[in-house]
Order: C-alpha cells, then structure tokens, then sequence
C-alpha cells in the first residue's frame, strides 16, 4: 500500500528501535507511523524515514491479531503480531510525550477494531492572523499571547531552528545557561517563559495593546516598537527578561 494513499486513520513521530542481544538501541532517523484500514476491514502498519517515500517496515493485519504496548521507562513503545510474534520497536519522537501515549492508545483501539477520529501529528496546524489591517486601523485578533508565545510552540520552533537556540538563550541569566548545550539550553528557554513574572508580562503587554497603550508598555518593559509587530510592535524577550530578572 502507498503510504500516501488509503484511509489513513493515524500518523505520529516515532523513531526505530532495534532489538540487540535483549537491548534496544534506537536508529536516530526521524521517521514515522502510519495506520491505514482498507474497506474491508484489513489494518496495515507503515513505519518509514520522514525525508523518504520508501517504507522500510509493515505489517498487514486483521483486527485483534496485534498487541500494541507501551515502555514508559524508555519512552517507548512496541507493536507485536499475535501469532508470529513479529514485533517492531519504536521511541517518540513527538515534542509532547502525551501525543506518543495518544497514538500508541489509538493503534491499540484500531487494532480492536474500534472507530477512531483519524489522528495525525503532521499536518500543520493553521495559524490564526495575530491581527489585521481595516480602514488602515490594525484590528487586534481575538486571540491572546499566552497562545502566541506558549512554551510548546517555541520549543517546537527551536528544535526546527537549532541556529535559533543560542542567540534566545543569551537572553536568560548567564548562570543559568553556563556550560549547557543544545536541548538544556532549550530547557532553559522554556522554564523562563513559563515563570511567572514572563506570564505576568504578557498580561499586562496585552491588556495595554487592547486599550490603546503599546506604546506606553512599550516603553516601561523595554521593548522595540516595529510596524510588522503585534499592533504594531515586536517583543523582544531580551528587554523583557532583563527588566524582570527572569
């Protein structure tokens, strides 16, 4: 079966594991996997790299000749053919573990049969317009920056930029960041935007964009003013942190 054809009912982030003299090692292609249920009822799983059209394992089924099981201690999960005892290992590659937890539990519910709304963690999600343009006035979307600039977003944003990491995480405390590299210096970003006094400065960011004010906070917390920005103003979480002491 194509993997881009069929009724495909589940699609989610997960890398290969291989079973190695009882230990599991994990292949680091980021890849993922694919249920597909044909009319008739057959179920197939696809596992294949993310950057190739290849299908490097798959397994055709019939509803209750799967055990799909979970290894919390290494993120983990598995997918084994009742009769044959075929089994493929495969770890999470999702930015959120709890999406991994929710596709292995929909797998499980598919290969019992079960209907499920299809579930798939690669299709973009649609970006509401931050604000728009009326009568040369800048409309403020309904939306708030809590949203905008949540931790998930950004540390999703990150892992695609890597060449981003760094310069975001100068803006934090220096001994926080000494001597980290990579996902620590991700993890440091995303606890400060987290903190509090961050969540209580995107409260009271906001509350001044609706009430007329940017450029009053603008000009309290240190942000830059730029016509592209939120109603006309870009933050800047450099002179956010330093005026809060993140």
């Amino acid at each position: 079966m194509d993997f881009e054809k069929g009724n495909c009912l589940i699609r989610f982030k997960a890398g290969k594991l291989e079973l190695n003299n009882k230990t599991l090692s994990p292949k680091l292609e980021k890849g993922l996997i694919s249920v597909f249920v044909s009319l008739e009822g057959m179920i197939t799983f696809q596992w294949k790299k993310k950057e190739t059209p290849i299908i490097d394992t798959e397994m055709i089924v019939f509803p209750g000749d799967v055990i799909v099981q979970t290894i919390p201690q290494q993120n983990s999960g598995y997918v084994q053919i009742k009769e044959t005892k075929r089994t493929f290992f495969f770890w999470n590659q999702e930015n959120d573990i709890n999406i991994f937890y929710k596709g292995i539990e929909l797998m499980q519910a598919v290969f019992n049969g079960e209907q499920i709304q299809p579930f798939d963690t690669t299709i973009p999600v649609q970006i509401q317009p931050i604000y728009t343009i009326k009568n040369g006035k800048i409309i403020i979307a309904d939306i708030s920056l809590n949203k905008i600039l949540n931790s998930k977003t950004i540390e999703e944003t990150l892992k695609e930029h890597p060449e981003d990491v760094m310069e975001l995480a100068l803006l934090c405390p220096p001994e926080e960041i000494e001597g980290k590299t990579g996902d620590q210096l991700i993890s440091v970003i995303i606890d400060n935007i987290r903190s509090n006094q961050f969540q209580e400065t995107l409260r009271l960011i906001e509350n001044s964009i609706h009430a007329g004010e940017g450029d009053v906070i603008c000009q309290q917390i240190g942000a830059e003013l730029h016509h592209q920005g939120i109603g006309g103003m870009r933050i800047v979480l450099l002179d956010i942190i330093n005026r809060y002491k993140l």
